[in-house]
């Protein structure tokens, strides 16, 4: 029975250790935004065209250094979100870009004067992969914050 009753100690302390490696730093920000966003172009793409490879990599000539441009944008946004000491800011300010892309996107045609072409697929795709990649950049804050107040204890 001592084994049971060392149980509790032995969980926090593996999960204090897990938390220590769920850090999620700003490459790996960048690297699953950008990431996200070509699984996202070249399904959607695949799916709107029926399959034609030809049409796939026209979407990733056009819509690929947009995304990489806005996946950027989004990594020094979270960059300085962290320096903010109010998570629940951090967690409704994290989550303005996203909503902010995903009212855009129900617009059909979302047409700037300067650019000939119509964004609303790249701005699908941003609310997408953007809105995942702040999610689990939310989801490793509060376990960096529960990590770290289990090894307190």
């Amino acid at each position: 029975m001592p084994f049971l009753q060392q149980a509790p100690t032995m969980v926090s302390n593996y999960t204090s250790r897990i938390g220590n490696y769920i850090e999620m730093t700003y490459k790996a920000t960048f690297f699953i935004g950008v990431l996200l966003t070509i699984i996202i172009i070249f399904v959607w793409a695949g799916s709107i065209e029926d399959g034609d490879i030809n049409a796939i990599s026209m979407y990733f000539v056009v819509f690929l250094l947009p995304g990489i441009f806005l996946t950027m944008a989004n990594t020094f946004y979270i960059r300085y979100l962290s320096k903010l000491p109010n998570k629940t800011l951090k967690v409704f300010l994290s989550l303005l870009p996203v909503s902010i892309l995903a009212i855009l996107s129900l617009k059909q045609k979302l047409t700037v004067p300067f650019i000939d072409g119509n964004l609303s697929f790249i701005v699908k795709v941003m609310a997408i992969a953007l809105g995942t990649t702040n999610i689990i950049w939310i989801i490793s804050l509060f376990q960096n914050n529960q990590a770290k107040s289990n090894h307190k204890i």
